[in-house]
């Protein structure tokens, strides 16, 4: 996050930033999402991501646009689990070929780590082809973070990222941008 101020040098003189990267999005397929039965191989995979266990029959298949297939498997509550976390879910992408990857969801701003357990409050747009996850510092949900990734395939990558750690009454679209870049599908 940067803060401009106007200085000296004439606008004319000042040279143009950085354009942002450019990430190639797989798309879902609107309108054929399936509410199913898992297997085994994928329930147990989605189990130790989320490290508590999976909520009973509340999966959703997401057809993608190169024939992958992201899951959505809700996890268990825990018993300490933190009321401002919201209900988390571990992602999956199952490949034509029956093979699944748990990849890990990239933090790049700021050098942060990838993370690799399930996700807050999230959510998959197939229109868009966004992943949207959203963690709340606090219950009046005005502060934590909000970021949102897309699958090009091969790993997920991140298209932006918000945040707020003060908790100020501001609400998540107007919290600080902190990772933005331009996204398109392919042909």
């Amino acid at each position: 996050t940067a803060i401009f101020g106007k200085g000296p040098t004439p606008a004319a003189l000042v040279p143009a930033g950085r354009s942002l990267p450019r990430i190639m999005l797989i798309k879902g397929i609107p309108g054929q999402r399936n509410d199913g039965r898992l297997n085994g191989v994928i329930r147990q995979r989605g189990s130790a991501i989320c490290g508590v266990g999976l909520v009973s029959e509340r999966e959703t298949a997401y057809p993608l646009a190169n024939g992958d297939t992201l899951w959505r498997l809700d996890c268990a509550e825990s018993d300490s689990a933190d009321a401002t976390i919201g209900q988390r879910a571990a992602w999956l992408v199952q490949r034509p070929d029956g093979q699944y990857l748990s990849a890990g969801f990239p933090r790049p701003e700021q050098g942060r780590a990838a993370l690799h357990g399930p996700l807050p409050n999230s959510s998959f747009d197939p229109v868009s082809g966004l992943l949207t996850a959203t963690l709340y510092y606090a219950s009046e949900g005005d502060c934590g973070w909000r970021r949102q990734w897309g699958w090009n395939g091969k790993a997920w990558q991140l298209v932006s990222g918000r945040e707020l750690h003060g908790c100020l009454g501001v609400m998540p679209d107007s919290w600080l941008i902190t990772w933005r870049t331009g996204s398109a599908s392919p042909p």
